[in-house]
């Protein structure tokens, strides 16, 4: 991915620190909660850029923002319903063995 927009920067803790220390990692990305808690994997410059090499940051945020609210719809429906999610039709049928 192609970051554009403006990380904000949080220093790494001491077990952060010695772990980034040990993998040689000079910084690492992630995206936060708005407290300020990880929700999600970490990504080095590497691993950023390989995944989703043509999409930015904030196509992918707003790509699982979408996702996450589509969801939410969905299950609201299905507690309404009282319908499970994935399930279609249920159909009863009878089985017929042959001798």
């Amino acid at each position: 991915m192609e970051i554009d927009i403006k990380p904000k920067l949080r220093l790494a803790n001491e077990r952060e620190k010695t772990i980034l220390e040990m993998r040689e990692i000079p910084a690492l990305y992630n995206v936060l909660t708005s407290d300020g808690k990880e929700f999600s994997v970490m990504w080095d410059d590497k691993s950023l850029a390989e995944f989703c090499p043509s999409r930015t940051v904030s196509e992918m945020l707003k790509s699982w923002q979408q996702g996450f609210i589509d969801k939410i719809e969905l299950y609201k429906k299905s507690v309404e319903l009282n319908i499970h999610p994935w399930w279609t039709v249920t159909k009863k049928t009878k089985v017929h063995y042959s001798q």
